[in-house]
């Protein structure tokens, strides 16, 4: 998995939370194969483009799939922890494609298809320019048997 960083220090008010970097493992999850094996994003998706994962993510069914977050139920969290899944921060909204202005802490998830990339942006302050982007490379899917 190819994994590019660049944390910009100008405009965003400082560097990025610990708070936006759970945020960002979060996503990380989300395009692992280990999410994508067993997500039901593998049977709507034949070539598992990015932008098909953004919106999945945020479609009805893609939200039920999500993991638990910090300040939900303490059994969910537990089964969290035990399944090794990130939870999402209590104080940081996961939002698709650009930063909404409702909420303060947050990570924008993007898409490049032609780069078969997913490109996140944290922000402390959606009206300023994100602390925190990074990139990663799409898994392909597995070879379909039969």
């Amino acid at each position: 998995m190819l994994l590019l960083c660049a944390a910009c220090g100008s405009g965003g008010g400082g560097g990025a939370t610990p708070e936006l970097e759970r945020g960002v493992a979060v996503v990380q999850y989300f395009s692992s194969m280990r999410f994508l094996g067993r997500s039901m994003f593998s049977s709507t998706s034949d070539d598992w483009k990015p932008s098909e994962l953004v919106s999945y993510l945020f479609s009805t069914m893609g939200a039920a799939e999500w993991p638990p977050g910090e300040s939900g139920d303490e059994r969910e969290k537990e089964q969290a922890r035990a399944a090794r899944m990130p939870m999402v921060p209590a104080d940081v909204r996961l939002v698709p494609l650009r930063p909404d202005p409702r909420y303060k802490q947050q990570v924008v998830i993007r898409a490049d298809d032609a780069r078969r990339m997913i490109i996140v942006d944290g922000y402390l302050d959606p009206a300023k320019k994100p602390v925190l982007t990074q990139e990663w490379e799409m898994p392909r899917p597995p070879a379909r048997k039969g």
